[in-house]
């Protein structure tokens, strides 16, 4: 049986890597817990690679971030490896071939886009295709899970959420706040949570409980 599996963090990995003059590679460095030979190991047919802007990254450089980090994965994912294949379409999915193994491109926390909608179009255009709308904390679009408020989508984040629906985009709901979920839902036309758990096995502000205020992963 293959495996889907929905977050991963290599992108941000590689990323750190590469700005220390480090060479990390993607087929097999052990310090990348999703490289190349792990997933062919562990039967994976399609991996998420997550684009993550840290939070200290200033303002003006987390659109920078966010396009390198694209850019990794289209040039040391996609384009050194035959058998990795990106997914463009969901469709996609259902053409790989045994061998192969389908990669798509995430963004976890809207902060690299601000409020500028272009910015949402273009990484869809880099193949976007599974949207976060925050980290642990607030942006534009929404509060995330360790956000002591605990408001839900801002005009912006239903704008974005409006958007992915147009253009066949998961929304992720993963690390959002308890209002932000509920309000993810009410709107979603494909709400997904990536690497969200059971509450009651792991109590941790990310993972989903059943009991009025988050679903069980799904």
């Amino acid at each position: 049986m293959k495996v889907i599996d929905t977050h991963c963090d290599a992108l941000f990995k590689l990323q750190s890597a590469r700005r220390e003059h480090k060479v990390l590679d993607f087929r097999d460095a052990p310090e990348l817990a999703t490289n190349l030979q792990r997933l062919e190991a562990g039967n994976v047919g399609v991996q998420f690679f997550a684009i993550f802007v840290p939070p200290e990254t200033s303002s003006m450089d987390q659109w920078e971030c966010a396009v390198e980090q694209a850019t990794i994965f289209h040039e040391e994912i996609i384009g050194k490896h035959e058998q990795v294949k990106l997914i463009r379409q969901w469709k996609d999915i259902d053409t790989l071939a045994p061998d192969e193994i389908g990669a798509v491109l995430t963004l976890e926390g809207a902060e690299p886009i601000g409020n500028d909608m272009q910015k949402l179009q273009t990484l869809y255009q880099m193949g976007v295709k599974s949207f976060g709308l925050t980290w642990n904390h607030a942006n534009l679009c929404a509060d995330g899970a360790k956000e002591p408020r605990g408001a839900g989508l801002t005009r912006l984040g239903r704008e974005v959420v409006q958007l992915n629906n147009t253009h066949d985009i998961l929304t992720d709901v993963s690390h959002l706040s308890v209002q932000a979920f509920w309000n993810v839902i009410e709107q979603a036309d494909h709400p997904i949570a990536t690497h969200s758990n059971v509450r009651a096995i792991c109590d941790h502000p990310r993972n989903l409980d059943k009991s009025g205020s988050r679903f069980m992963k799904f």
